[in-house]
């Protein structure tokens, strides 16, 4: 799992030897199966260097692995520190450098370092997804705390929208007041 950028894991991954770090590979997300296509011009980059507002580019990420022991426990874990190469621009020129650092801390041993990255976001889009389906629609959450409840409550959101469906459908549409009937019919549905 993720673990916070302290100053002394920022120390050991900074002091450790240049040649230790070698470049994430990223797994691709799907195969392309015909030609890959010619991606747009971006208009939008033209606009931010021309107006010179500050951009952040990554140029490079970078991985290492270490051994570390937390505060109160007994024995060392395994982490997996990614450096992202950053380059600050305004306009046509580059201002400075940086390095931003992310660690992962794991004990399984079987994985590659890129692995375990890899492992760690797709475990973090998972809980984004929870938490926008739990806070933003509602749609998954159901207000009562057993199993039989919780189906009983999920029954009658059901039911109740299958009747809305139903008076929606039963609202007539005479030619005469087609517009107004279209309109009540359409509020019913959504």
């Amino acid at each position: 799992f993720g673990f916070d950028a302290r100053s002394n894991l920022i120390k050991a991954a900074e002091s450790a030897g240049e040649e230790m770090y070698h470049e994430l590979v990223r797994r691709a997300e799907r195969q392309i199966a015909t030609k890959a296509r010619t991606r747009p011009y971006k208009v939008k980059d033209d606009i931010v260097r021309e107006r010179k507002y500050k951009v952040l580019r990554q140029k490079a990420e970078d991985v290492i692995e270490f051994s570390y022991r937390p505060g109160n426990c007994k024995r060392d874990y395994r982490v997996v520190a990614l450096r992202k190469n950053i380059s600050v621009e305004r306009g046509e020129s580059v201002l400075f450098s940086e390095y931003r650092y992310f660690f992962y801390i794991t004990n399984e041993a079987e994985m590659t370092a890129d692995e375990v990255i890899d492992q760690a976001r797709q475990r973090c889009n998972q809980e984004n997804l929870i938490s926008q389906l739990k806070s933003g629609v509602r749609a998954l959450h159901a207000p009562v705390n057993t199993l039989n409840a919780n189906w009983a409550y999920m029954t009658m959101a059901a039911l109740a929208w299958s009747l809305k469906a139903w008076c929606a459908l039963l609202v007539p549409v005479s030619p005469r007041w087609a517009k107004r009937h279209g309109e009540q019919r359409r509020r019913l549905l959504t």
